[in-house]
């Protein structure tokens, strides 16, 4: 997903930082969180991953998350 998909769904940045050359955004929408790392040098995604409350999953589509969205956050 990318950064605009998130912020449409509004999911709103709590962290964003740097790491060798790579840049890592951590989004949050109630009981959901999404972090995003791209890197910098490239500009291009390298990896995502989505928590619920403490459930760990990777790589979630788009669709996954905006239904999530309309369940979790009402």
């Amino acid at each position: 997903m990318t950064m605009s998909e998130l912020e449409e769904l509004g999911f709103k940045v709590v962290k964003s930082y740097e790491h060798d050359n790579f840049v890592t955004q951590r989004r949050k929408r109630g009981c959901m969180t999404i972090e995003t790392t791209w890197d910098n040098n490239k500009g291009y995604r390298v990896y995502q991953d989505m928590v619920i409350d403490k459930t760990h999953i990777e790589e979630p589509r788009k669709e996954f998350v905006k239904s999530l969205v309309e369940i979790l956050c009402r």
